[in-house]
């Protein structure tokens, strides 16, 4: 992995048809300042200006590319079940892990790119965080996802996302 924002202009993102960025815990985790939409994104100092520029990056590069963009799951390194953990827990300079997944949600709007909603959406709640068994439980709903992504993508004749996740058939 890298910091994408700082190594964004040295990877060459116009090889891939499809990419995929998991993005948002550590900017959260290390206090990264939120900011706002319309911050600086040639340098980027804040949460926004990160995603900015590395979304403008990767369009720039490859404007064909087929991006999805997954939001953190979250997470129990924080608060506590009564503020929903990680989603509820407020760092000094940006938020919320909730506030920090919207400002990313709205820039995959802004750009019209797809995002998989992990904090919403996944297995993991306020009941079952510290389950350890719950990465098994994800394991398995991620196989689904994969399934239905594959099939996604012979929808729409993606013949090289199928070929890259390693799937043939799928039914």
């Amino acid at each position: 992995t890298f910091y994408l924002p700082e190594n964004a202009d040295v990877f060459d993102f116009s090889q891939y048809d499809f990419i995929t960025i998991a993005y948002g815990v550590n900017d959260w985790k290390y206090d990264m300042p939120l900011g706002t939409f319309n911050d600086s994104y040639s340098t980027p100092t804040t949460i926004y200006g990160a995603i900015r520029k590395t979304l403008e990056t990767i369009i720039s590069s490859n404007p064909l590319a087929k991006i999805f963009v997954i939001l953190p799951i979250n997470c129990s390194a924080y608060g506590t079940e009564e503020n929903d953990w990680g989603k509820g827990y407020s760092f000094p300079n940006n938020g919320t892990l909730k506030q920090v997944c919207e400002a990313i949600k709205y820039c995959c709007d802004y750009y019209g790119i797809q995002y998989i909603d992990m904090l919403n959406t996944s297995i993991v709640n306020r009941k079952n965080i510290n389950n350890k068994n719950i990465a098994r439980l994800e394991l398995k709903k991620n196989e689904a996802s994969l399934d239905s992504l594959v099939r996604y993508a012979k929808s729409m004749e993606l013949d090289l996302l199928i070929e890259l996740v390693g799937m043939k058939e799928v039914s």
